[in-house]
């Protein structure tokens, strides 16, 4: 398995919720709160998330004045999923993908505290509109149901990519509430939402170890732009198993100068760093997990 294979496995995944968790989804070094795609991270409250929308996309509302007026009148009764698929994702908790129209809309992801094999659900709200933002044509998804099952907590994911169009979606569970937002532009020369993304930095490596066996004090959250900072002022070791120096300082990736990023190919995921595969040093020509 390559070195950007094991980056894509759920016990990655999983480490890196457990260091994004205990840093509170902010850069160590700038204090930056960013976004790591794909990952679930606990919210107090829906108005934690304003920051990442503009009020000009939500109707000139922050983001929990929106969802409160959607939220305002149920329109249906209770009914079944057209697909649920729950998977477990850490202790306890489980991410679930479920579609409540048709098997080609677009899904809901929320948390739960058990498999669920079935579920009900009663829809709010459902829209899809064109709105205007920075000169360009966006097309906004907006949809909003109420859940049955039993959960402790607050919830949300975020998703930015950029391919033949640019998305930004925000999947929210606030109690038995759930929301999924989605901005869709078919812009090809600019990112309209500049994210700077967040990536977990190894600050040495051990030879033969995959990228989640380490202990967390190994592994510290950074933004790309700290990652790079750190990857050119700060050497990153290579040990043995035994603890044994192999490599003092790792060379930084000539093609990203450390950052794991290229935001010039951001159409292609979402411009993680072709050579290094986001790492921002040369690892896979030392490992043995090739």
């Amino acid at each position: 398995m390559s070195y950007a294979e094991l980056l894509n496995t759920d016990e990655w995944k999983a480490k890196c919720y457990d260091i994004l968790l205990r840093d509170n989804f902010v850069c160590q070094d700038c204090g930056y709160k960013g976004i790591h795609n794909n990952t679930f991270f606990p919210i107090s409250q829906i108005k934690d998330l304003n920051y990442l929308v503009p009020i000009e996309l939500m109707e000139g509302k922050y983001l929990n004045d929106f969802c409160v007026d959607v939220t305002s009148d149920l329109k249906e009764t209770k009914r079944e999923p057209v697909y649920l698929a729950s998977d477990k994702f850490k202790d306890n908790l489980y991410i679930n993908m479920m579609m409540t129209i048709s098997p080609f809309e677009q899904p809901l992801y929320f948390i739960s505290n058990a498999y669920l094999k079935s579920l009900t659900f009663r829809q709010y709200y459902r829209e899809t509109s064109e709105i205007q933002y920075k000169g360009n044509t966006l097309l906004r998804y907006v949809y909003a149901c109420q859940v049955q099952d039993n959960i402790i907590g607050s919830w949300a994911t975020i998703r930015h990519n950029k391919g033949t169009s640019e998305i930004f979606s925000i999947d929210i569970r606030v109690g038995n509430d759930l929301y999924k937002i989605e901005f869709t532009s078919c812009n090809k020369d600019n990112l309209l939402f500049k994210c700077n993304p967040l990536h977990i930095h190894h600050n040495y490596y051990i030879f033969g170890h995959k990228p989640w066996e380490y202990e967390n004090t190994a592994l510290v959250t950074l933004c790309a732009l700290c990652h790079q900072k750190r990857h050119q002022n700060n050497s990153v070791p290579l040990f043995s198993e035994r603890k044994e120096i192999l490599v003092n300082n790792l060379p930084v990736c000539d093609r990203c100068q450390g950052s794991g990023y290229l935001p010039e190919y951001h159409y292609h995921l979402n411009g993680i760093c072709f050579k290094c595969n986001g790492e921002g040093v040369c690892i896979d020509k030392f490992s043995v997990d090739k």
